[in-house]
């Protein structure tokens, strides 16, 4: 279903409302030119109802923290990132993690260890459980739960629990303006548009800009850095998809011409570390599409001379991970490509407040046509670890 820039719960304009003519029509007939992320969506189930959209997020607990301090081979205590102590017990089993950010070989990954007690973000352990070898733990090493264990007949122990995360974003107002003089729409033109025929001309070349204009917004936009949600002389914005993911932001400015198969695949690893399992989407503009499809070039070994075509073109990306459909698209920036879980994006309009053309009253030998709408958007679990971006990638013209 291609997008109509509508909410399936949004009946239209309620009786009286002064809206001349809605133009989802229009909208669904020109909606791939140019905007492949929104044509790729299903509609919106609700319209936002706020100028301040609010959501709620939710996540299942971690199993995975980091060391504020080191801690000694023979250590009775360690200390977690704060916040995190409250998602471990005694009898959780601890061991190094294979993405440690300092103890990369594999001596870290021997050790067991077993808690006894836990006080807000220190976790008293026993070092060297089970016959394994103690080692030593250096800030920033990250740890990772891997069983836990409780005690026959033992009463229930405290809860555990995760808070759901309060998300919001803004929403924005698209509009372009349409005036034709009396003369032209009277005339007949070059290029077979009749008499008549200008305005509706002029609407749909007014629309296909403004869809241009919410998908680069959906990507790119950022929300004001005060007074978020508009005035009189502030002018509300949304915040996009980069402002919003957060979580597995990866530097790829080691990557000498373009995004490479490992550093991909390193992208999609630590998405999928952090708890992401259905990144289904990459986003690219033509520089780094050029780069994915090259992955393939080496290996490639048929072709058809019957049909005079050579094919050098990556289309889905299947990793251990996943398939990943690669989406070419002009308004991601040259040097980045977005891991997007498309299930969890929704583009919403405001209640009533869809596309739609509004007459403004003929002033003089002229007609005068506004273009509206009004959007934001909604990415859950963009801070936590459901997507993620790969930015600073040089390129080559």
């Amino acid at each position: 279903m291609s997008f109509t820039g509508k909410a399936t719960y949004d009946p239209g304009a309620p009786p009286g409302e002064e809206i001349a003519e809605d133009v989802s029509a229009i909208i669904a007939m020109i909606a791939r030119a140019e905007t492949p992320l929104l044509d790729m969506l299903e509609p919106a189930d609700m319209p936002a109802l706020s100028t301040f959209h609010e959501w709620l997020d939710d996540a299942l607990l971690p199993n995975r923290t980091l060391l504020t301090a080191s801690a000694a081979s023979a250590a009775t205590s360690i200390a977690v990132t704060t916040g995190e102590g409250k998602y471990f017990r005694a009898g959780d089993l601890l061991k190094g993690s294979l993405i440690s950010a300092t103890a990369a070989s594999s001596y870290a990954r021997d050790e067991v260890m077993l808690v006894t007690a836990v006080a807000t973000d220190t976790l008293t352990v026993t070092k060297a459980y089970g016959g394994t070898t103690g080692v030593v733990y250096a800030l920033g090493d990250e740890i990772q739960r891997v069983g836990r264990a409780a005690l026959e007949g033992d009463d229930s122990p405290a809860a555990v629990y995760s808070n759901m995360n309060r998300r919001v974003n803004y929403s924005q107002i698209f509009t372009e303006p349409i005036n034709i003089s009396g003369t032209l729409e009277a005339s007949k033109i070059l290029g077979g548009v009749g008499i008549n025929g200008t305005i509706n001309r002029e609407v749909a070349k007014r629309t296909k800009e403004l869809l241009a204009q919410l998908e680069a917004a959906v990507i790119q936009s950022v929300a004001p850095a005060s007074t978020m949600q508009g005035s009189l002389t502030v002018r509300r914005t949304m915040d996009g998809l980069i402002a919003q993911i957060t979580a597995n932001a990866i530097d790829g400015s080691a990557y000498s011409t373009g995004i490479t198969e490992a550093g991909l695949n390193l992208a999609f690893r630590t998405a999928w570390d952090s708890g992401a399992d259905n990144i289904d989407v990459l986003m690219v503009n033509g520089y780094q599409k050029r780069a994915i499809n090259s992955f393939v070039g080496a290996s490639r070994r048929w072709w058809k001379p019957e049909e005079m075509k050579y094919k050098d073109v990556v289309a889905i990306y299947e990793s251990d991970y996943g398939p990943a459909k690669v989406l070419l698209n002009r308004w991601v920036p040259r040097d980045m490509v977005i891991g997007l879980d498309s299930s969890r994006l929704k583009v919403l309009p405001y209640s009533n407040r869809s596309f739609y053309l509004k007459e403004l009253g003929d002033t003089g030998d002229s007609f005068k046509k506004q273009l509206i709408g009004e959007y934001t958007s909604e990415l859950r679990n963009g801070p936590d670890g459901a997507h993620f971006i790969i930015s600073d990638i040089p390129f080559t013209l």
